[in-house]
């Protein structure tokens, strides 16, 4: 499969871009459920009981999610480095990412839904943590840099935004 090539500025852009599309849509997501609650002027307390399995699943689900957003990355990482051409480790690296992402995404969706389902806001707590984990992740040439153990002449290719790198 033949791909354009695209420079620094391009790639990035496109990364960020997934990036707060993810980011702002899972926000929007979880707010509106917040709103939700607000408004609710009663409860439905036959749901209570099925919430009791949820208060053991969601969180595991929320470590699981954040481990292997760890772990996974990290092997895709190491696989990475020892591929010798600039674009393919760029592109790699945009994978990773994307993966990365969503092992944070998925169960923070999760854990809206089961919120709105059992009427439990907790469930969004645990949403807006892994929100937050999320903010903190923005992609960046430097932070891309230091997560493949750039030479320094690959790192400066990447911090220049005219240069090919994918």
């Amino acid at each position: 499969m033949k791909t354009k090539a695209i420079t620094s500025r391009q790639y990035f852009k496109k990364l960020i871009t997934v990036y707060y599309v993810s980011l702002i849509s899972l926000a929007l997501f979880v707010i509106t459920t917040g709103v939700f609650f607000v408004m609710e002027e009663e409860r439905i307390d036959k749901i209570k009981p099925v919430a009791k399995i949820f208060y053991v699943l969601m969180p595991l689900l929320a470590i699981i999610g954040y481990f292997c957003n760890k772990i996974v990355f990290k092997r895709d990482l190491d696989k990475l480095q020892y591929k010798d051409d600039l674009t393919e480790k760029m592109r790699g690296y945009r994978s990773a990412l994307i993966l990365k992402y969503a092992f944070l995404i998925i169960p923070s969706l999760a854990a809206t839904v089961i919120s709105l389902i059992t009427r439990e806001e907790t469930f969004l707590s645990l949403s807006i943590l892994l929100i937050l984990l999320l903010f903190v992740d923005k992609p960046s040439p430097v932070r891309a840099a230091k997560d493949l153990a750039l030479q320094s002449s690959d790192a400066q290719t990447i911090n220049n935004p005219d240069k090919i790198i994918a």
